[in-house]
């Protein structure tokens, strides 16, 4: 799943709940119930293990901008409210499995290094995906809308 989605629904829990190890823990489990839904990602079919330098570089710049944009959405709805570093909390907590992946990538494709607590992550990880031959684009489309939408209608319920 792109991180949009991933950042908006641990927003969402934060937005509910204003205690940070809670939003936390909860934060982290929905990404991985996120990801065992069928979804769309645009690494999906990328061998990471694999990656040249350029394609490392392609890919971190959607995933910055991707990144960019669940931050703008969740000033936008929360800046200056009284749920605003808790939605943050959640939204940080909702990517941070992603992003001991992207730890993972870039330690290994720019300085050729693999930790193995990170490659042991990884591999659990992409284990927990749902299987790629279920996820089309138009399943990701229609179950990444519907987190961002039920996301959404959590905030202001």
């Amino acid at each position: 799943m792109v991180l949009t989605p991933h950042m908006l629904v641990g927003a969402a829990i934060g937005s509910k709940i204003h205690n940070f190890w809670i939003i936390f823990i909860l934060g982290i489990l929905s990404h991985f119930i996120l990801d065992r839904l069928p979804h769309w990602e645009y690494g999906r079919h990328i061998k990471f293990t694999n990656l040249t330098h350029k394609e490392f570089t392609i890919f971190s710049l959607k995933a910055f901008l991707d990144l960019g944009l669940g931050t703008f959405f969740i000033a936008c709805f929360f800046y200056g409210t009284p749920d605003y570093w808790y939605a943050l909390w959640g939204a940080l907590a909702g990517i941070l499995p992603d992003g001991l992946l992207f730890l993972f990538i870039f330690l290994l494709v720019l300085f050729d290094q693999k930790i193995n607590w990170l490659e042991k992550y990884y591999n659990f990880h992409k284990k927990n995906h749902s299987p790629e031959n279920k996820n089309s684009l138009a399943q990701g489309i229609i179950v990444e809308g519907l987190a961002v939408i039920l996301s959404l209608l959590i905030f202001f319920i």
